[in-house]
């Protein structure tokens, strides 16, 4: 009788994981074909920005996201989880990609705004690119297979956390002493940080990050229970928390806001992955509700950094009170309009290359890589004949293209633009089937057990935590990152095994 019913198990599973793998097949060949279709209307046709136009690619846009929702699910820890690699992806790239245009459609804003002293045709133009980047995301998502760990093995070791505990202090001090006192003061986009602060900045993360997945690995190991948020905390420790809560403080202090969001996002997949909590569908709403208004605050207090002498406590009071020095603009959503703005990145792009400037031909991709290298900025000078500061990353160039040589802020990037300054749609295309690609790969690595080599589970931790400013910003940089996590957690196996002798 066990035997039966063991069959019959089996002969559900294997019936239902054949019928999710036809499911995403079609809804993988539905999107080829609109790709296609998309393509041929970019090339061979004139298109004119107007209700109708922007009306089709948005609902088209929607369509699409309501058929992938509707793809087969085999990982049984992503099944119902709606808190995860693809939803946040997702969420920043219809955000970044399509809000300025719903709020021109529904009234919210005048012409004057969406298009920002750019021709219509190139607004026009980047809609289709947008639309053209989030078929090639669907398309590669999907092109990964999903093959799953028929085996619950542990392929890591547990280690003490000591050392990293040790590093993330002296790299936490190191950042305290070296940083610019006014630009903790509210300077964010104004004085410069310090350039041993940044790399203290990042040693710290790098050493942060390590130390909270090398805790997942040791509750994995060790069989720890872990049933609640009193428990995660406890097993990451009251001290290490004091210094998630030390540096976050320093940082948002200064008005800048994405180190947070990525250290608050790290811990949160540390306790999905410890606890083997699903974050439901109402739990994840209320999670991102409460981020956008976070972030939008912080965002209207930075507007008064223009100002002399004004502390970013004061400017948290003005900005609760509705003060704001940034342009009042009207949206369908207002906590994510500020990250709606982002659409002007590829805008300007797709005014002026390759018109008025060379294709970039993967320069800042290149540039991200070299950064891995300590103090690489040595290295450019003798690669690049122009090292100016335009060339620094794609949103240093788009700043530039916005206002110049001498900017008085900065405008930043999104993935789109990033590839599109590369090589045109063809970039988007790749770049974005690529970046697909490596979402469903991350969250496919999501849990300890679907990992074999320690490098695929710090890649799928950093994803995550970068998740929702992916989509405003570019692909590569977090390279380096994980690169340094990865150093010192294979330094902190060597140093405990070298004690243990």
């Amino acid at each position: 009788m066990t035997r039966l019913k063991s069959h019959l198990l089996y002969a559900t599973l294997r019936e239902d994981n054949t019928m999710s793998s036809n499911i995403n097949n079609l809804i993988f060949v539905i999107n080829v074909m609109i790709l296609t279709f998309t393509l041929f209307i970019y090339i061979f046709f004139e298109y004119s920005l107007n209700d109708t136009f922007i009306l089709f690619f948005v609902s088209m846009a929607f369509i699409l996201l309501s058929l992938f929702s509707l793809r087969g699910e085999r990982y049984e820890i992503l099944k119902k989880n709606y808190f995860k690699h693809s939803t946040l992806v997702l969420l920043g790239i219809f955000v970044v990609s399509f809000q300025k245009y719903i709020d021109f459609y529904l009234g919210y804003i005048d012409k004057n705004e969406l298009l920002m002293q750019i021709s219509e045709e190139s607004v026009a133009k980047s809609l289709i690119i947008v639309f053209i980047g989030l078929i090639s995301f669907f398309i590669g998502y999907l092109l990964k297979s999903n093959k799953l760990n028929s085996k619950s093995k542990n392929y890591f070791k547990g280690s003490s956390t000591q050392f990293l505990t040790f590093l993330s202090i002296a790299f936490l001090l190191g950042f305290l002493l070296t940083v610019n006192p006014l630009y903790v003061m509210g300077g964010y986009g104004i004085h410069d940080i310090g350039n041993n602060a940044i790399y203290f900045s990042l040693l710290f993360k790098a050493s942060y990050f390590a130390l909270i997945i090398q805790k997942l690995i040791n509750s994995s190991n060790y069989n720890l229970k872990i049933h609640n948020v009193f428990d995660y905390v406890k097993f990451v420790g009251y001290f290490n928390i004091g210094l998630f809560l030390v540096y976050i403080s320093v940082v948002l202090l200064s008005g800048d806001r994405g180190d947070f969001v990525a250290l608050s996002l790290l811990l949160l997949i540390g306790y999905i992955n410890s606890t083997g909590e699903k974050i439901s569908r109402f739990k994840s709403i209320l999670m991102i509700c409460v981020a956008a208004f976070f972030i939008t605050l912080l965002g209207v207090a930075r507007s008064f950094n223009t100002l002399e002498n004004a502390s970013f406590t004061s400017n948290i009071s003005k900005a609760l009170s509705g003060e704001s020095n940034k342009h009042q603009t009207e949206s369908i959503l207002p906590f994510t309009a500020e990250l709606g703005d982002s659409a002007k990145a590829l805008h300007y792009s797709v005014e002026y290359v390759p018109t008025h400037y060379e294709y970039l031909y993967s320069r800042f991709h290149f540039q991200a890589i070299l950064g891995i290298i300590p103090f690489s900025s040595y290295i450019s000078p003798l690669i690049f004949n122009d090292t100016s500061e335009k060339y620094t990353s794609s949103d240093s160039y788009i700043t530039w293209l916005i206002e110049g040589e001498n900017p008085q802020t900065g405008h930043g990037t999104s993935m789109i633009a990033d590839f599109y300054l590369s090589y045109g749609v063809l970039g988007v295309i790749f770049g974005m089937g690529f970046f697909g690609w490596l979402i469903r790969y991350c969250e496919q690595h999501m849990q300890l057990k679907d990992n074999k080599h320690l490098i695929l589970l710090i890649i799928s931790v950093v994803i995550f935590s970068s998740s929702i400013y992916l989509a405003r910003s570019s692909l590569l940089p977090p390279i380096r990152l994980i690169v340094w996590i990865w150093i010192l957690m294979l330094l902190n196996e060597w140093l405990n095994k070298r004690l243990i002798k």
